[in-house]
């Protein structure tokens, strides 16, 4: 990730030859380098060895390898809890193939931008483009060159306006180690950060920090930044991630991927496909799937105006769940959550506009009824009863439409309200059928149904149908209109005359007594 890392390469190797400067370097645009930042990186209880050294123990196979869903750190130790893996890159991985890295077992990736506002990265806009067009989530980084809050909040504004047009769904970061940082206080290098991070906030980005270890402790006070994102560098084939309990971060970047043979590590050439072969590449591993936290990006948001002057206040970040004006909430890096959020793994539905959960409520969301219980929590396979009017939810959380068979008994629901048919008659297709009080589909033999001030008593049979034609029951016939508005309808006091004259007679109860012709 960083210009120091192939200066106190060239540097290293300079020394060795007996040689004066690094001034022979290959197109470097780099920052002075403090010796000091030698060990500064590189992990407890970690020596480099001189160059030329060599490890005499094979590479595992495992090395910075993700297998099963376990990653592995560089001597093949398991590292639990790492749940992302990525990559930083700059000019100096050259020209990468984007669908190669992410078909490497690659999550995510962190893009430079520039070094300070006055050198950008000759190859920014074709990994943006390539790695959006990859469909791979990226974060940006801008090296900070800044030594006041003034040129931190320019360095802002200036990641801001490069972000435009493409797509960001990681974090953007300020990377802090500088050289000419050092002679500052760790609350100047906190108010700096502070500028930085609150501007790309104000755009609607998500913020977070870079630093390695010795900085975090010595150079930073964290207690300014304890509402940000920390991504951290620590690098060691050896030992385990840093402390989690002593370092606050959410990314871990573990190898330096341009110190390669002699040096604390092994070579990360060859290790993600896309990368040219010749090059290295900085792996970074994750403690937080940030795609579950930043709301994708592809501009600075509405209504956003670059500051005229710094600001330097506490950068409280709300994520989670919040109560305000008596209603839940969720947020996702200081934005409520709207529409439907699957939430450890149970879903919710907060109002489009508003923000505010849903409970105890029908949600209506493209023509599909879902329901929400007490807690806001979407239900399944159960009865729903509102205003009187009973549901039924299926087993995908949806409110059923039509006919259904609900434990071996048959219910109608309105095909747009969803509510369930209860005293009702339906006609589909000419055929007719009744749900009663319980909402049941009758199949139970004569049912009489009071109709626009009049009674009609209809025989259901057992699929549910009501009978038309002539029913002959228990040595009795009956007969059921065959259509028009009397259509199931039981002919009762009547006679009925046929088209050749035949005259059928029934009596009070529907039952057929005589016919005759007349003369």
């Amino acid at each position: 990730m960083k210009n120091w890392k192939k200066w106190l390469t060239c540097g290293m190797f300079a020394m060795a030859l007996g040689t004066a400067g690094i001034s022979g370097t290959k197109d470097v645009k780099a920052e002075s380098v403090n010796p000091a930042l030698l060990r500064q990186n590189v992990a407890e209880g970690e020596e480099v060895p001189q160059v030329g050294a060599s490890s005499s123990s094979a590479v595992d196979k495992r090395a910075w390898r993700r297998i099963n869903g376990v990653c592995y750190n560089g001597s093949g130790a398991e590292i639990p809890g790492v749940v992302t893996r990525g990559i930083d890159v700059s000019e100096w991985q050259g020209k990468i193939n984007w669908q190669k890295v992410k078909n490497s077992d690659i999550d995510f990736a962190f893009i430079r931008i520039s070094s300070g506002t006055d050198y950008m990265d000759k190859y920014y806009d074709y990994n943006m483009s390539s790695a959006n067009e990859a469909d791979l989530p990226v974060g940006t980084y801008v090296y900070s060159k800044a030594t006041t809050t003034t040129a931190a909040l320019k360095e802002a504004q200036l990641a801001i306006s490069k972000m435009n047009g493409y797509k960001v769904s990681y974090p953007v970061v300020y990377d802090i180690e500088y050289s000419k940082m050092e002679s500052l206080s760790k609350n100047q290098i906190a108010r700096m950060t502070l500028a930085f991070c609150n501007e790309v906030k104000a755009a609607g980005y998500t913020p977070m920090v870079y630093m390695n270890t010795h900085w975090y402790k010595e150079k930073v006070n964290m207690s300014m930044l304890s509402g940000l994102d920390v991504w951290i560098a620590s690098y060691s084939d050896k030992n385990p991630a840093p402390d989690r309990s002593v370092y606050n971060y959410g990314i871990w970047q573990c190898t330096a991927g341009n110190l390669g043979e002699g040096s604390y590590m092994r070579t990360t050439k060859g290790l993600v496909a896309g990368i040219p072969k010749e090059n290295n590449v900085d792996l970074n591993y994750g403690f937080v799937d940030y795609t579950t936290r930043v709301t994708p990006r592809w501009s600075a948001r509405e209504g956003y105006t670059p500051a005229t002057e710094a600001s330097t206040a506490d950068i409280s970040v709300k994520n989670g769940w919040y109560t305000e004006n008596g209603r839940q909430c969720y947020y996702i890096n200081d934005e409520r959550v709207k529409g439907w959020k699957q939430i450890n793994g149970k879903y919710y539905y907060f109002h489009p506009v508003s923000g505010n959960m849903y409970v105890n409520s029908l949600v209506k969301v493209n023509g599909v009824v879902y329901y929400v219980d007490k807690n806001g929590v979407r239900t399944a396979k159960r009865w729903v009863t509102k205003s009187r009017n009973k549901y039924y939810i299926g087993s995908k959380g949806i409110a059923l439409k039509g006919s259904q068979r609900i434990k071996g008994k048959y219910y109608f629901f309105d095909l747009d309200t969803r509510i369930m048919y209860r005293n009702k008659k339906l006609v589909r297709n000419g055929r007719i059928f009744y749900f009663g009080n319980n909402g049941v589909r009758f199949n139970g033999g004569f049912k009489t149904i009071r109709e626009n001030g009049v009674y009609n008593t209809y025989y259901f049979q057992k699929n549910g149908q009501a009978k038309k034609g002539w029913l002959r029951l228990n040595g009795k016939k009956y007969y059921f209109y065959p259509s028009g508005d009397k259509a199931g309808v039981c002919a009762k006091h009547t006679r009925i005359r046929t088209a050749s004259g035949m005259i059928y007679v029934f009596d009070k109860n529907g039952v057929y007594v005589r016919r005759y012709k007349r003369k």
